[in-house]
């Protein structure tokens, strides 16, 4: 499994971002509390975790994040998305 690309709303220190992985291996390197370990629980959770992310002052932000990853020549998308990740709808779409 090869993960393409990791788009989020919100999670922890990480606000409206995209990160897209070329072919090979890729580096994630940065500065200390520059979000690496981060990242890199963002995609723990993605796949294995239950986790909350809050919603902003308004109380109607809308959580979303997305991961692209894919074997072979077939690609897969996971997102989840709602105001409470632990209680989001997941959906996996090829």
């Amino acid at each position: 499994m090869k993960i393409k690309n990791v788009s989020c709303t919100q999670f922890a220190g990480i606000r409206d971002r995209s990160i897209s992985f070329d072919e090979g291996i890729n580096l994630i390197y940065g500065k200390n509390e520059s979000g690496k370990s981060t990242l890199v629980n963002l995609i723990s959770c993605i796949f294995f975790k239950m986790f909350v992310l809050m919603a902003g002052k308004t109380g109607n932000l809308r959580n979303c994040i997305i991961l692209v990853f894919a074997r072979k020549v077939r690609s897969w998308v996971i997102m989840r998305m709602g105001k409470s990740l632990s209680v989001s709808k997941i959906k996996l779409m090829s």
